[in-house]
């Protein structure tokens, strides 16, 4: 159980849990979480980002893992605009970026496991679990969610928040690495239940779009694209990807990171004609069997080298 959270005693009535936010389009079986789910999503992912990373308001974004340290990390095309001060402790490895950071790319090696690609945004701070497999938990919060986390922790408060419940239900569809939803209805469920926090948390939004292609409601993932758009002003690649079927003519500039950021959406880049980078475009080659994109050691070392030469933009 994370540090400053209580343990229930006794299951609560799901509509206690969601509160004034209680969604009755939620499937029943999105609804039937167990009652320690959220404590167990907690050990996974600690609810808290470090104190003295995130009181720091001259940090423009970070990154926190639990389960490997971090080796080495680029921005691509930084010129030295964005300081990059690497952290590892005994119990997570960070990374920090300050200065000047424009929506990009960022580039982590993990020590004897690879490399992740994520989007740098600035206010917002991301937060995975790393295997021997890659990136298993993963998700961005912005700042102002994590310090009313912070303060929750502090006073002992273990409501659960509506975006740490969605998440919770996100996770319980998570199998064998891959997001699987059963149905088109439950995929539409929980699509509408969760786009309501993209702003919060990024990821939120790009499980809905999966979502809503799985249901074939192209105009709804159309609508989470432009949301986020305008919520974040950066196009986030798997929400850019899925809004269209087809991107020969609608090529949607400045899509970061530079690759699917779920190892499922690679199937995507054929059907979906989109245009990789050249380094990417057998990256597919290299991934590592995890829910989050993961490259190789072999690939890693190639991004790394790309990024040196001016070849990643």
């Amino acid at each position: 159980i994370s540090q400053g959270l209580r343990k229930p005693t006794e299951s609560l009535p799901i509509d206690v849990l969601f509160k004034d936010s209680y969604n009755e389009s939620i499937s029943e079986n999105l609804l039937n979480l167990p009652q320690n789910l959220y404590y167990e999503l907690n050990d996974k992912i600690p609810t808290n980002f470090p104190k003295e990373i995130l009181a720091d308001y001259t940090v423009k974004s970070a990154f926190s893992f639990i389960g490997a340290k971090i080796k080495r990390a680029e921005v691509p095309l930084n010129e030295k605009q964005t300081s990059i001060e690497i952290v590892n402790s005994k119990t997570n490895s960070s990374l920090i970026l300050k200065g000047n950071l424009k929506p990009s790319s960022i580039v982590i090696e993990f020590e004897n496991i690879g490399c992740v690609v994520l989007p740098a945004i600035e206010g917002y701070f991301g937060q995975g679990k790393i295997s021997l497999n890659g990136l298993t938990n993963f998700n961005l919060s912005s700042r102002s969610f994590l310090e009313k986390q912070e303060y929750r922790n502090k006073h002992g408060v273990g409501e659960a928040s509506d975006v740490v419940l969605m998440r919770a239900a996100v996770s319980e569809l998570l199998k064998n690495n891959r997001f699987v939803l059963k149905s088109k209805e439950e995929a539409y469920r929980l699509a509408e239940s969760i786009r309501m926090q993209k702003a919060i948390d990024p990821t939120l939004g790009l499980f809905a779009s999966y979502a809503y292609s799985r249901s074939g409601l192209d105009a709804e993932v159309k609508d989470v694209f432009n949301y986020m758009q305008q919520d974040l002003n950066v196009n986030i690649f798997d929400v850019a990807m899925l809004s269209e079927r087809d991107h020969t003519e609608n090529t949607i500039p400045n899509m970061i990171p530079a690759c699917p950021m779920l190892t499922q959406g690679w199937s995507f880049i054929n059907s979906r004609s989109i245009e990789l980078q050249n380094i990417f475009k057998d990256g597919a080659n290299y991934l590592k069997p995890s829910l989050w994109t993961t490259f190789s050691s072999e690939f890693t070392n190639e991004l790394f080298h790309a990024i040196q030469k001016g070849e990643f933009k």
